[in-house]
């Protein structure tokens, strides 16, 4: 790759495809994809910029756009377009999220339903607004000692119904496959036990139901999923 003056938010900078510069500041590279690489600015702003390699913009300038108008919480959104001398659409920016050690499974139920309420009104506003998630993995999850948040969620695909409905259960979908799962077949001493609880988990979703909802009726006080699952397995 040449090396690109590229634009976002009237500022710009240097990029070879390696190494983000602004002047001869060097920005730190924080993940790196298929599609793009992803930097850090000032611990404030993350970069994602998108490889020579992948042929379009994984989100066009128009998504980005109409994302950047969207308030959220919990749901990490493009704030500004990153552009080539030519107008090119090279990636986006957005809030930068510190991530910790900790992990969702070891907060308290207090927390945990609390950052979940915040997520599934999030999820509900996207909706609203005809807007569905699209890539949902461990990846793409941040949590710190507080706060638990989704990033880079795919393609944004547009959608004209059923929207919130879809990212409503996309989310529960992740929660019980790539985490309860998971974790109950690591504890489980008992698979058949480990099984019943999952499939329990599942037809209390069936029902039309968000996953914070189950954690506040079947949660002890200040117990984390983590302890929950061990509890009811072992």
């Amino acid at each position: 790759m040449k090396n690109l003056q590229i634009y976002c938010d009237k500022r710009k900078f240097q990029y070879d495809g390696h190494v983000l510069r602004r002047g001869i500041r060097q920005f730190e590279k924080t993940g790196e994809g298929l599609e793009s690489k992803v930097f850090k600015i000032n611990n404030r702003v993350a970069f994602k910029l998108y490889k020579d390699t992948h042929d379009k913009a994984k989100i066009d300038e128009k998504m980005i756009n109409e994302l950047s108008q969207i308030e959220t919480k919990r749901i990490v959104l493009p704030n500004n377009i990153i552009k080539t001398e030519q107008g090119t659409t090279k990636g986006y920016s957005m809030d930068y999220i510190e991530e910790s050690d900790t992990d969702i499974i070891d907060f308290s139920k207090e927390q945990l339903v609390k950052e979940l309420s915040l997520l599934k009104e999030d999820l509900i506003e996207l909706g609203e607004n005809n807007v569905e998630i699209g890539d949902l993995r461990e990846e793409n999850t941040i949590s710190n000692d507080k706060e638990f948040y989704l990033i880079d969620c795919g393609d944004y695909l547009k959608r004209e119904e059923e929207t919130t409905k879809v990212n409503l259960q996309f989310f529960n979908d992740y929660m019980v496959e790539d985490v309860l799962t998971e974790l109950v077949f690591e504890e489980a001493k008992d698979i058949l036990d480990g099984l019943e609880l999952i499939q329990n988990i599942r037809s209390y979703l069936y029902e039309g139901n968000f996953i914070a909802d189950y954690f506040d009726k079947e949660l002890k006080e200040d117990e984390s999923i983590n302890e929950y699952v061990k509890r009811i397995v072992n």
